[in-house]
């Protein structure tokens, strides 16, 4: 990554990001770069009319296509796209300025057919999804956990639960795009009929399902609504709705999903103060208050015996707990992709599939096979280990399996590196030396740690000359040093010292209790060689106390 500070974009796959995922830069890059094409192709004389269209078509709007279904382009960021592509099509016949309709309508109709940037964005979007689940393991479970990240984020179980939802409130400000998709899909009156996860057969009563069925129904019986806006209520949904929807939103990012997990009784629910810490008083109000209106009062009822209560985290855990099995991916193969039928037809009839979308150098002629892929990581394979243990490698990963039944994993490279330098340690005390390591450094990790960058440590180590790092353990020491001290007593089976040796070396402070820095460092003072001590920056009083002392020690000036 290029960038020092979470605000500055770098290139992920030709896409430019942030840490805080800031699409604006992308944004701005396809605009800047349409633009630049569109003035390059006017000045394009030796071109005919008809081919400058295929050069917008293809040279022009592949610039949107290559990341638009990553990244959430709203509305009026399209339509100015599509302003560019028309431009683009006026001036390769030479037109002045005047309307846009010939060019946008379809040729069907006598127009020029020019791509429509809302359109070419839902294409590439279900395209997206469609190419990752057709390749099983890493990515096709990636892109069904942020499917149902989105669904969770509105309180929904599955696709056509979030269209509904997205109906009632359609996504604004910084909505994912899976939003996106779903209510623009629900636009075109078209409907996600296939699910891409396993559901129990028999669901209990969502809260969204409660809320949004109450609200719609208030919405279609309210006699001052205009007759002509029946599938836009936003504006008309008060505050309490609003209120209620975001109540929604935030209990099912806790695991609070179902209507009986709030349920006491008939009538009855629990009080704001033992739900989870996220509800304003007004947004517990506005739900109660919906909860208390509902008819399926009875039903509620009969399913809080099949709930233990709120405390759930994932929608995984929300089925798991409530005895129901959890959502699995549904086994995929080459001709999966997100299957749409139109609005008001069943299951049984005849649905409207999006068929893929193919790109012109996918067309006869097809071009050579100049680069190959190794995906020989992706699939897990057992290595071999001592009797009783299980080791499985994947994607630069170890797990290790103990015949105790303990499970750990660490990175493969790390465990080879550690198997060399204790190449005389039996194969069995080996690993059960590196899952202690792996147990201490995950409860170091929950506690506090700072992780330094490996290039960061070798920039130093190159430059100060320091042969030993102090205040490591064995997964996370790295061979561009000669030795190293750990933090517990356990590492000294794989080579870790307990005495410094008489070399220079360098010390993560951070890595030990505060308690333990004082008589750490008077012993790093004590020393012949120097020790370079490595520390975090903060503004807290163990930081202070640092500070003073090797202030006092004379390590740094005052």
């Amino acid at each position: 990554m290029k960038g020092e500070r979470e605000s500055e974009p770098f290139r992920v796959l030709g896409v430019l990001m942030t840490m805080t995922l800031d699409h604006s830069f992308e944004k701005a890059r396809v605009m800047g770069e349409t633009k630049s094409r569109v003035s390059a192709l006017a000045r394009a004389k030796f071109l005919s009319p008809s081919q400058r269209e295929v050069a917008v078509t293809l040279a022009i709007t592949s610039v949107f296509r290559y990341s638009a279904g990553l990244i959430p382009w709203t509305t009026s960021e399209l339509e100015a796209l599509t302003g560019l592509w028309v431009e683009g099509y006026r001036g390769a016949w030479s037109l002045p300025k005047s309307d846009a309709s010939l060019f946008r309508l379809s040729r069907r109709y006598g127009g020029r057919g020019c791509p429509i940037a809302h359109d070419v964005w839902i294409s590439e979007c279900m395209s997206l999804i469609s190419q990752c689940l057709k390749k099983p393991g890493v990515v096709a479970r990636l892109m069904i956990e942020d499917l149902q990240r989105a669904c969770l984020s509105r309180g929904c179980l599955t696709l056509f639960q979030l269209q509904r939802m997205t109906r009632l409130i359609p996504p604004q400000g910084l909505s994912s795009w899976v939003e996106l998709l779903m209510s623009r899909l629900d636009g075109l009156g078209l409907d996600v009929t296939n699910p891409l996860w396993d559901l129990p057969k028999e669901s209990l009563l969502l809260l969204s399902e409660v809320v949004g069925v109450h609200w719609w129904d208030a919405y279609k019986n309210n006699p001052n609504r205009d007759q002509r806006s029946v599938a836009s209520p936003l504006e008309w949904l008060p505050h309490s709705g609003s209120a209620c929807m975001t109540a929604v939103s935030k209990l099912a990012a806790r695991g609070v999903l179902y209507a009986a997990q709030l349920s006491l009784g008939k009538g009855l629910w629990c009080q704001r103060a033992t739900l989870p810490k996220c509800l304003s008083r007004d947004e517990y109000l506005a739900l109660t208050q919906v909860l208390s209106a509902c008819c399926q009062q009875d039903r509620i009822v009969q399913e809080r015996a099949l709930v233990p209560g709120h405390r759930q985290l994932t929608l995984s855990e929300s089925l798991e707990r409530a005895g129901q099995p959890a959502p699995a991916p549904r086994q995929q193969n080459s001709d999966d992709h997100l299957q749409i039928s139109p609005r008001g037809m069943g299951r049984n009839e005849d649905e409207a599939i999006v068929r893929r979308r193919h790109h012109p150098w996918q067309c006869d002629p097809c071009l050579p096979d100049l680069v190959t892929f190794d995906l020989t990581s992706d699939m897990p394979f057992a290595a071999p280990g001592p009797t009783g243990w299980e080791l499985v490698r994947k994607n630069g990963s170890l797990v290790m399996s103990s015949p105790g039944g303990s499970v750990q994993r660490m990175e493969a490279a790390q465990a080879h590196m550690m198997q060399c330098l204790n190449a005389d340690l039996p194969a069995e005390t080996l690993y059960a030396a590196l899952m202690v390591a792996c147990i201490d450094q995950q409860r170091h990790d929950e506690a506090r740690t700072v992780h330094w960058n490996r290039h960061l440590l070798a920039c130093i180590a190159r430059i100060t000359k320091a042969r030993g790092l102090i205040g490591c353990r064995s997964v996370t020491f790295h061979p561009h040093f000669w030795w190293y001290s750990s933090l517990t007593s356990n590492d000294t089976v794989l080579g870790a010292v307990l005495d410094w040796p008489a070399e220079s070396g360098i010390l993560l402070l951070d890595a030990f209790p505060p308690l333990e820095r004082k008589a750490l460092l008077r012993r790093a003072a004590g020393r012949v060689r120097y020790v370079w001590v490595l520390r975090m920056a903060e503004q807290n009083e163990a930081y202070s106390g640092d500070l003073e002392l090797l202030v006092c020690l004379g390590a740094i000036q005052s």
